[in-house]
């Protein structure tokens, strides 16, 4: 949430009575989700960086599904949000450290429950190739590790598929995918208009620092 008067961040209370490991063991959990939820908590991280702001702590008990399985991300107690001085450096930095979560997230909802630390070759080997690839890249300890946004472009890519999917699953992947698209450029739009509206341009002056 954005703060009209100032264009801060802020942060927005709300109740949801499962996380994903809570969620997980309650519920089925069909591949055409498994790639759903996946996609959604990619793409939440990548907007939390776009914000500037550097969460530090992301895992299974830190992201919350709302009733129409819309992923929330929560639990900001040691996000920072960061200065123009100091945000690239550190930003990047903190961001390779949520990538690297966001791997073991992932392990963890394609291996419907396993949280590791430490994730071997022989963990993987019954994965999909694109979600193999994809743990490996976030796991990875050189510059190769990738950001939020390229994780995202690469789903996108790949038509959403990190899991094998039926025919009839593929179409009930895309169609909540829409909806949740939609929903979320309304909201971009919203926010958008807003930032406007106050007559502030933040990456012009984010660049003439």
């Amino acid at each position: 949430e954005i703060n009209q008067e100032n264009d801060l961040p802020q942060i927005k209370f709300e109740n949801y009575t499962s996380n994903l490991k809570d969620w997980m063991e309650t519920h089925d959990f069909p591949n055409y989700l498994q790639n759903y939820f996946i996609y959604q908590i990619a793409e939440g991280m990548r907007y939390i960086y776009s914000r500037k702001i550097a969460k530090h702590n992301m895992n299974p008990s830190s992201i919350f599904i709302s009733d129409d399985l819309t992923i929330k991300i929560g639990l900001f107690s040691r996000a920072e949000i960061l200065s123009r001085k100091d945000q690239n450096k550190i930003l990047q930095s903190s961001e390779e450290t949520d990538v690297r979560y966001f791997g073991r997230t992932v392990y963890y909802i394609l291996s419907k429950g396993e949280l590791k630390m430490d994730i071997t070759d022989d963990d993987l080997k019954s994965f999909p190739l694109l979600a193999r690839q994809l743990i490996e890249a976030c796991l990875c300890e050189d510059e190769s590790r990738p950001d939020f946004t390229f994780i995202c472009e690469i789903i996108e890519q790949n038509n959403y598929n990190l899991t094998s999917l039926s025919d009839q699953e593929n179409q009930k992947l895309l169609s909540m995918l829409s909806q949740y698209k939609e929903k979320m450029k309304n909201k971009y739009k919203i926010e958008e208009w807003k930032n406007k509206d106050n007559g502030e341009d933040y990456n012009e002056q984010n660049d003439n620092d």
